[in-house]
């Protein structure tokens, strides 16, 4: 064989062994790249399905996130309405609040105001007390008249009993000697003779004769005309008819009204009165008016 053919069948295997190992080599490759292949499709299926996977858990978050944020707003339209609530009754609770104050500045004022009434009426109740006893004193004064009155009352009582027994005696002395005239008389025109009485009254040589029924008559007229002059310009009795001063002057109670204080003076604080309704003059009021009570009530 010639040089040629050595080198050319050298050429052929070496060409052979290339395109063997070249073959190989592609085999080989191809297998790497189809693994690879399918390790990126396994990849990417696996990254697919993680996708998939990464999407259906991002919808359930944002189904979750929704949910969330509608309770949130839920909670905050509540939340709100409650903040509303609050300002309401923030505003309700401010207004009472300046109720409250104004309450309690007109406490204050009426404390004030009655701090100064009660002041007044201290010092009324002072002039009232400093009155009474004033008024006690007078009562005194009062009383110790009306013992002093009634001490001369029961006096001129005495001596207005004792004048009309002397009346008495002295008008059966007349009758005694009005009969004993008359007995004279009689005896006279008999023709006897009587020695005349010293003590018998005569006018132009004829006895006086006064009627023991006119004497009566007369004392009993001048007791009549002093009892209506009295009872018309200085005293006279009453009795109560209702109760409008209880406590003080009773229903039937009888009082004696002296008519000459208010004569020369104006009535006076504590008086108790006695006077007319006007509207009613057979009505006797005990009240106010120029008659007054000899004496007056101690509370």
């Amino acid at each position: 064989m010639s040089m040629m053919t050595k080198v050319f069948v050298v050429l052929t295997a070496v060409l052979a062994v290339a395109v063997s190992c070249l073959f190989i080599a592609t085999a080989a490759q191809w297998e790497n790249w189809r693994g690879v292949a399918q390790a990126r499709e396994t990849e990417r299926d696996a990254a697919i399905a993680e996708k998939m996977n990464a999407q259906f858990t991002a919808q359930a978050a944002i189904a979750v996130k929704d949910q969330a944020l509608r309770d949130t707003s839920r909670a905050l339209a509540d939340a709100q309405a409650d903040k509303q609530s609050l300002a309401d009754e923030l505003a309700k609770s401010k207004g009472d609040l300046a109720k409250a104050r104004n309450e309690a500045l007109a406490f204050e004022a009426g404390r004030t105001k009655l701090q100064e009434i009660l002041g007044v009426t201290t010092g009324e109740r002072n002039a009232l007390q400093k009155q009474n006893q004033d008024l006690v004193a007078q009562n005194i004064d009062l009383q110790t008249r009306i013992t002093r009155m009634n001490s001369r009352n029961l006096d001129l009582t005495t001596s207005v009993t004792i004048l009309t027994d002397q009346i008495r005696n002295l008008q059966e002395k007349l009758y005694a000697t009005e009969q004993q005239l008359l007995e004279s008389q009689q005896r006279v025109a008999a023709g006897r003779t009587v020695p005349a009485e010293p003590d018998a009254p005569t006018k132009r040589g004829r006895p006086r004769r006064r009627s023991f029924a006119r004497d009566y008559a007369e004392a009993i007229l001048i007791a009549v005309v002093a009892s209506f002059f009295l009872r018309a310009f200085v005293v006279q009795a009453f009795k109560i008819p209702s109760g409008s001063m209880k406590r003080t002057l009773l229903v039937g109670d009888y009082v004696i009204v002296e008519k000459l204080s208010y004569r020369f003076g104006a009535p006076s604080r504590g008086d108790v009165i006695v006077f007319k309704y006007p509207h009613q003059d057979n009505d006797v009021t005990v009240g106010k008016s120029p008659d007054r009570l000899t004496f007056r009530i101690k509370n």
